[in-house]
């Protein structure tokens, strides 16, 4: 091989190699081969119902009744639902539920803002523990929010229903 030659396969493969280490990660895919879509704050919430009979309700927020007013808002969420649990001691408000009610999922473009927003819940709550007390758990683009007001053996059963 002349030397003009292996320089050129040498910067072809380190090419190839940089292009492939700074590529996205693979998505998860489909049987048909398509990336599979993100999963859904409603669809999350029903396979949490199916797992906990005791949930009465679940209840999509809109623009009117998000309490936090970040659904469709810069840096807030794309949708979200609540999970009515009578077992909450919480103060749940029908006409503006949230977490307080048992458990909210917020459904967001991505996992990075999804976990950023339980960062910043889990400081909220560690810097004024007379709020009370939630369990985050960060899925995909999705952050379940299960009230404090619930014991950790039900926080369980949401977060196995959730994480499955």
């Amino acid at each position: 091989m002349t030397p003009s030659l292996l320089a050129r396969t040498a910067c072809v493969a380190a090419g190839a190699l940089i292009t492939l280490s700074c590529s996205p990660p693979a998505t998860p895919e489909a049987a048909d081969g398509n990336p599979a879509p993100a999963p859904t704050a409603q669809s999350a919430a029903e396979a949490i119902k199916a797992a906990v009979p005791e949930i009465t309700q679940i209840i999509p927020l809109t623009e009117d009744t998000d309490d936090n007013n970040l659904l469709g808002r810069p840096n807030g969420y794309t949708a979200a639902v609540v999970l009515v649990d009578p077992r909450s001691t919480g103060l749940c408000n029908l006409a503006r539920p949230g977490a307080d009610c048992g458990a909210t999922i917020e459904q967001f473009p991505d996992q990075q803002a999804a976990q950023r927003r339980a960062d910043y819940l889990q400081q909220v709550y560690t810097s004024m523990p007379a709020l009370g007390t939630e369990w985050n758990i960060v899925k995909d683009n999705l952050l379940l929010r299960v009230t404090g007001t619930l014991t950790p053996s039900i926080e369980k059963t949401y977060e196995a229903a959730f994480s499955g």
